[in-house]
């Protein structure tokens, strides 16, 4: 499903409607709700069953994943979900309207039905200098914090797979670096760990290093920086939204994705969206090799992804001939799946890396 309105569909206006134009919010959000209304309409004249839906997406599409898991107004329309790298939260209503009036003050208007005479480029112009956010709390489609909505069990019936890769970050970083020292490796990191003090962040950085080293990946200080915050930014809220949502849905698994990309000489490792062409069958396209890899190898682990998600959308429970049994998730063990070669189950993969930064979150 496309994301047709733009920043029109994060905004939210609804504390300026007027008398004669009035508006909701989470329009981008509702806009899903209708796609999946007609999928529940018209999906058995394809052969499909309107109360057998899986959805999943990736990255912001996994953020909207969940904030549909978290919102009652799905009911009757979803099954289980998939989430790759990616949950949402939900903005709190005094930021999503500040941010609206921001974009109204950008665009040069003062009433939101304005907005509707300014064209396609003028909005994505807009969106650059004034950015919308993500999906708003509000009374109908996202009563309460996305993340909480599901640790109350208000999605107990919702099977869920969920996942990260290794290191999302290093998609999003320059392809080249100037080298930090460990006190600017430190100073980095202090933004997104703000209840740390740098003699707590200098002993994670020495635990991640020393587990890398054993495992045989890189060490450098931006290897440290990117390891952190894709723990931090990704993987952390990934098993923190599973250990919510399995205490009332015993069909909750979760997987990290660690095969590296050969692009860029091994610099984008396990990067964000690297496992989207093994998901989808795509590493045989001659756009995705060289960012997923080639051979026998990368053949099998895009096989075995398929008949994971395909065997959890036909039954709540990804096991499938390809990989085995696949464990449901629990606090005691954390069973995870591992996609790489070969593919297999850790029971709490890289966890003293994760308590440790658990610990200073």
């Amino acid at each position: 499903v496309n994301y047709r309105l733009g920043a029109l569909g994060c905004l939210d206006l609804s504390s300026l409607s007027t008398p004669e134009f009035q508006i909701d919010s989470n329009l981008f959000l509702r806009d899903l709700l209708i796609a999946l209304g007609w999928v529940r309409d018209n999906i058995g004249a394809f052969g499909g069953d309107p109360g057998n839906v899986t959805i999943f997406g990736e990255s912001a599409g996994s953020g909207s994943v969940h904030a549909l898991v978290a919102s009652p107004l799905t009911k009757g329309l979803i099954r289980r979900a998939i989430l790759q790298s990616g949950v949402a939260r939900g903005t709190p209503v005094n930021v999503s309207s500040g941010m609206a009036e921001k974009f109204l003050a950008e665009a040069g208007v003062k009433d939101p039905a304005a907005l509707a005479s300014l064209d396609a480029k003028a909005i994505l112009e807009l969106q650059g200098k004034a950015p919308a956010g993500g999906p708003g709390i509000d009374a109908h489609s996202l009563p309460e914090d996305a993340v909480a909505w599901v640790r109350a069990g208000k999605s107990k019936d919702v099977p869920l797979l969920i996942g990260s890769n290794r290191d999302e970050v290093k998609l999003f970083v320059p392809n080249r670096r100037e080298e930090i020292d460990d006190a600017q490796l430190v100073a980095s990191l202090q933004p997104g760990l703000p209840k740390a003090s740098a003699a707590q962040i200098s002993d994670l950085v020495a635990l991640y290093r020393a587990s890398r080293k054993a495992k045989g990946l890189p060490t450098g200080n931006l290897d440290m920086q990117d390891a952190i915050n894709s723990d931090q930014r990704f993987r952390v809220n990934a098993t923190r939204l599973a250990l919510a949502q399995v205490q009332h849905q015993p069909h909750t698994y979760v997987y990290l994705f660690t095969h590296a990309s050969p692009a860029r000489r091994g610099a984008l490792g396990s990067c964000h969206a690297l496992e989207m062409p093994f998901v989808f069958g795509t590493v045989k396209h001659e756009s995705q090799a060289r960012f997923a890899g080639e051979g026998p190898g990368v053949d099998a682990l895009s096989n075995a992804m398929m008949e994971c998600w395909l065997a959890f959308a036909k039954s709540d429970d990804p096991s499938c001939k390809a990989i085995g049994a696949w464990p449901a998730y629990n606090e005691k063990d954390r069973p995870t799946m591992i996609f790489d070669t070969p593919t297999r189950v850790e029971n709490d993969p890289f966890g003293e890396e994760r308590a440790a930064l658990e610990a200073l979150i």
